[in-house]
This record gives structure tokens, sequence and C-alpha cells, in this order.
């Protein structure tokens, strides 16, 4: 008896959608998507949202928050000479990244803005930055960096299209390129999360 495709999770068919999986994975997505209609159906639906939300543009940001976040001479000028954080990826813990952002962390946790963010690490590809949000992040959209979040302290919502994920501590999400998305605290102390910005 011929083995079934195995029904692919949410971070799979987004990485198929973005062109991210080898063509041997791509083929599996595909092989389950031929054996199942329903699955089929919103894969196109999928697709399609996909498409509209790249040819609506980008959503920028507030001029301040966007000024803060951004500001890309300040992070090309932090040293590059030491090693660097890892990569945020399914097994990283927030520990990985303590010799990083001990220093960091203190000075955020006592800064009375209700944004706030500091670099970590710099490389000519990836900026590390820790992040600290009392309310909300607003909505953005990247078309050439790939952005991962590790959540270090706090909950928040992030607003991906029209699809909310709830986030805790230790809990980490690569956001979809041409997706709007947006952050929003749910709880009463500061959400404090490490972003990576890797340009593609």
């Amino acid at each position: 008896m011929k083995n079934l495709p195995l029904k692919p999770n949410d971070a799979q068919v987004a990485a198929y959608l973005w062109g991210a999986l080898s063509a041997d994975e791509a083929l599996e997505i595909e092989r389950y998507a031929a054996t199942n209609p329903d699955f089929a159906a919103d894969l196109e639906e999928m697709r399609s949202k996909q498409t509209q939300n790249a040819s609506q543009g980008s959503t920028v940001p507030p001029p301040r928050a966007k000024r803060r976040l951004f500001e890309a001479p300040e992070l090309q000028d932090e040293p590059v000479g030491r090693d660097f954080p890892p990569f945020i990826h399914s097994q990283v813990q927030v520990a990985d990244f303590m010799p990083w952002i001990a220093e960091a962390l203190a000075k955020l946790t006592l800064d009375t803005e209700d944004f706030a963010w500091t670099p970590v690490a710099a490389s000519p590809d990836t900026h590390t930055l820790l992040v600290k949000m009392c309310t909300s992040i607003p909505q953005e959209v990247h078309h050439n960096e790939i952005e991962r979040v590790l959540l270090v302290q706090g909950k928040c919502d992030f607003v991906v299209g029209e699809v909310v994920h709830s986030f805790g501590p230790g809990d980490r999400y690569q956001l979809p390129l041409h997706v709007p998305h947006a952050a929003y605290n749910t709880a009463s102390e500061p959400c404090i999360f490490i972003v990576q910005r890797t340009k593609i």
C-alpha cells in the first residue's frame, strides 16, 4: 500500500507559498493537496491573498516609530568584531542569547518610553535588536528582509494579515514576506523581545 502524504503544518505551508522549501518538500505539499480538495482550495486562497497583499505595497509606520526602529546608520556603526548571537530558529531559547542581551535588557527594563529598542549585534546582512513594547508596534510589511522574533518577557499578539498569533515568553516566530503585520501587548507588563532581520 502506498504511503499517503502527511498533512503539512502552518510553517511548512507558509514556506511553500514563499518558495522557501526544497523541491522534495514542495512536492510533498503538492502531493497532499492532490489527495485533499479542501486543503488544495485553502492553499489556492492563501496564494491569491499573498499575491493581492504583495500588489498593494508597503504599509508605512508612523515617522517616529519608523525612525527609532529602522535607523540604519546607528545599526551599521555597531561593532561587528565579536562573535554573533545565534539565529532565531525552532530550538533556540532565550538563555542562548543572554551573553549578548544581558546589558541591553537591564537598560531597556529601566527605560520609561512606551516603545524603545537597542542594537545587540550587527553583521553585513543580519541585525539583532532588543525591543521593548508597552502598547503596540504599528503595522509594517517586509519585502526584502526576513524578520524573526523571540519573546523574552510578557505576552503579545502578532496580527499577520488577518491571522492573530498569541505569544508568551520563549515563543518564536518568523514573519512572512509581503504580508502586513503588527504587534500588540496583551498583558500589564511591557513585552521585551529579540528581533533579527536578515537581508535577502
